[in-house]
């Protein structure tokens, strides 16, 4: 199996395709590099199946990545860390063995776009959160319902609670926070405790994945 070695600055995104056959890549030392789009790796799949094509994809992202990061680029290395991350992703859904828990796994890898990007779960984080205290703001004041209504004066007593009660806003950001501090002691329904937990379980993820995305671009 020939092995391919490179010392020179790697233009791959002037191709119009790439193919990788019978080659590894795990001795590559590339420099100045100007990397290729996704779209652009062929792989042939004549009597394969989509499972194998990206199975053979993710194992050229994987060298790539060990490469990179063997000769000192841990910029470039997350970057293909994260294709590798997409194209496993993409091989467990064409399986038979794409679970549940396989499901929930690379979906929350994907809100930091595999740790590449931080700013995304900050993003999904606060509009999550403020879609969740809409929701709980009938549970918590006894001044409006959960019912439709374009009445000026609904709407005006609805925009009243909202801000009257922002301050939970700012605390449900706070995934170890006290329930009796912020909600207050007017629950009107149970319901709301189960939105709670779901939503702390959520941002403790998050949390993580953030600070997971922030390390990665500090250290880079």
């Amino acid at each position: 199996m020939p092995r391919v070695h490179k010392n020179k600055a790697l233009q791959l995104s002037r191709f119009t395709a790439l193919k990788f056959d019978n080659v590894t890549l795990d001795k590559i030392k590339p420099t100045n590099n100007k990397w290729f789009a996704d779209n652009k790796l062929i792989i042939e799949v004549a009597e394969q199946s989509e499972e194998d094509r990206f199975k053979r994809k993710r194992e050229i992202y994987r060298q790539l990545k060990q490469a990179l990061k063997n000769n000192g680029n841990q910029i470039d290395s997350l970057f293909f860390q994260a294709r590798e991350m997409e194209s496993y992703r993409n091989e467990l859904r064409q399986s038979k063995n794409y679970s549940l828990s396989d499901k929930i796994i690379m979906t929350f890898s994907r809100f930091n776009d595999y740790g590449l990007n931080w700013i995304k779960p900050v993003i999904i984080v606060f509009f999550l959160t403020l879609f969740v205290y809409v929701i709980i703001l009938a549970g918590i004041s006894d001044k409006i319902l959960f019912s439709f209504s374009c009445d000026p004066y609904d709407i005006k007593n609805t925009f009243e609670v909202f801000m009257t009660n922002f301050k939970t806003f700012w605390n449900l950001f706070n995934p170890v926070r006290r329930t009796d501090l912020t909600y207050g002691k007017t629950i009107q329904t149970d319901w709301i405790y189960f939105i709670d937990l779901l939503h702390r379980i959520f941002l403790g993820i998050m949390i993580f994945q953030i600070i997971k995305a922030f390390r990665k671009h500090v250290s880079s």
